[in-house]
C-alpha cells in the first residue's frame, strides 16, 4: 500500500511536470489546431486622411495612410515605413473597407526589403478604434497574416459633426505578421 501511494504521488508530480516541460518547448495539443507564430510586430504612429471625410453616416469613401516604425519586435526586420491606401463605406462610427498596404522594411542586416498585404476591415467606427486585417501577398512574410489596431486621440472626432467631416486623423497603430505553424 505504501508503494501504491509514492507511485500515485510520483505521477501528481510527474504529469504536471511532464506537461510543463512540452509547453515550454512549443509543443502543440493533438487537437487538429493549428498554431502561429509572430514574425513582427510593430508600433508606431499613422496619419490618416478620407475623402469626403468621414460623417456619423456611412458613405463611400477613399482612404490614405502613411507611418513609420520603429524599433519592431522581430528577428528579421528592425523598422519600417508604411503606406496605405483603400475605399469602402465608412463613417466616424460604422464602416466598411478594403485596400492595400505596403511596408517597406529596414532589415536586422541592415539591408532593405518590402511587403505588400491585401486589408479589409469591418469596425465599429474610428472611435471604437478601427481595425484592419489582410494577407501577406508580396515580399518578406509572404504568406503571414496581417492585422492592425488602430488607438486613437478621439478629440479630433469632432471633425464627424462638421458639413465637411472629419478628413484626417493621426494615432498609434500596432502592425502584427503571423504565419501559420502546421
Amino acid at each position: 500500500m505504501v508503494i501504491r501511494r509514492g507511485r500515485r504521488r510520483a505521477l501528481v508530480v510527474l504529469v504536471p511536470a511532464v506537461a510543463g516541460v512540452l509547453c515550454a518547448m512549443g509543443a502543440a495539443p493533438a487537437t487538429g489546431l493549428t498554431t502561429t507564430a509572430v514574425d513582427a510586430t510593430c508600433t508606431h504612429p499613422v496619419s490618416l486622411t478620407f475623402s469626403p471625410g468621414l460623417g456619423l453616416v456611412a458613405r463611400p469613401t477613399t482612404f490614405a495612410g502613411t507611418g513609420a516604425s520603429g524599433p519592431c519586435v522581430s528577428s528579421q526586420v528592425v523598422s519600417a515605413t508604411m503606406s496605405l491606401s483603400g475605399s469602402g463605406t465608412l463613417g466616424c462610427f460604422s464602416g466598411s473597407a478594403s485596400g492595400t498596404v505596403r511596408f517597406d522594411w529596414v532589415t536586422t542586416t541592415g539591408g532593405t526589403t518590402s511587403s505588400e498585404a491585401t486589408v479589409s476591415a469591418t469596425s465599429a467606427g474610428l472611435l471604437g478604434g478601427a481595425a484592419l486585417a489582410g494577407q501577406v501577398t508580396e515580399g518578406l512574410f509572404k504568406g503571414d497574416s496581417y492585422s492592425v489596431a488602430f488607438a486613437g486621440n478621439p478629440a479630433p472626432l469632432a471633425g464627424c459633426l462638421t458639413a465637411s467631416g472629419l478628413d484626417h486623423y493621426s494615432g498609434s497603430a500596432t502592425f502584427t505578421f503571423t504565419r501559420p505553424l502546421v
